[in-house]
Parts: structure tokens; C-alpha cells; sequence
């Protein structure tokens, strides 16, 4: 079943600090999203999967989405089990996978 990007999705996504929108060839991204991710700046990243980015060259864009989560909400915080939890829900949530 093909995946379904909607302009009220791309929205959501600028809201969670996502800066990239991964579009696979399973997925349909109607032009309302192209122009709302235009408008919001955020980059769309044709053929290929979130998940299939992970693997590759774009683990350097998830460093990055880490790295910056780190900085935005665990400062001075210790690194336990539940707080890494978190960074990678919110990392997942930041590059649109989950």
C-alpha cells in the first residue's frame, strides 16, 4: 500500500523541527505537501526510504538530527535508558519515520 503525504502532514512535520521529507517510490506526495514543504523549507528527499537513509549516506543527517536534540532538550541531563528512549522517538519523529 502506498504512503500518503498530505500539506496538513508536511505542517505536522515542520512542527516537530523536521528539515527533510523522505519520498520513496512507495510514497505519494500531493503538490499541496510539495508547495507547503517549499514554503516551510523543508528539503524533499526523492527516492528514497527514511529507513533505506538510515543505512546509507544520510547517517550524517541523523547524527546531525541527534546531536541537535541533545542540545535542545537534554542539556545537563544524564544519558539513562528512558532519556536515550527519548532521543531516538524524537529523532524518529524529527526525520519523519515513525
Amino acid at each position: 500500500m502506498k504512503e500518503l503525504i498530505t500539506a496538513e502532514m508536511v505542517r505536522e512535520m515542520a512542527a516537530k523541527s523536521l528539515k527533510q521529507i523522505f519520498v520513496s517510490s512507495n510514497t505519494i506526495m500531493t503538490h499541496a505537501a510539495r508547495d507547503q514543504a517549499a514554503e516551510l523549507g523543508l528539503e524533499v528527499v526523492e527516492g528514497v526510504s527514511a529507513a533505506s537513509a538510515s543505512e546509507g549516506k544520510d547517517l550524517k543527517g541523523i547524527r546531525d538530527a541527534v546531536v541537535q536534540c541533545l542540545k535542545d532538550e537534554f542539556k545537563d541531563q544524564p544519558l539513562n535508558e528512558e532519556t536515550v528512549r527519548t532521543i531516538v522517538k524524537r529523532v524518529i519523529d524529527r526525520l519523519g519515520c515513525g
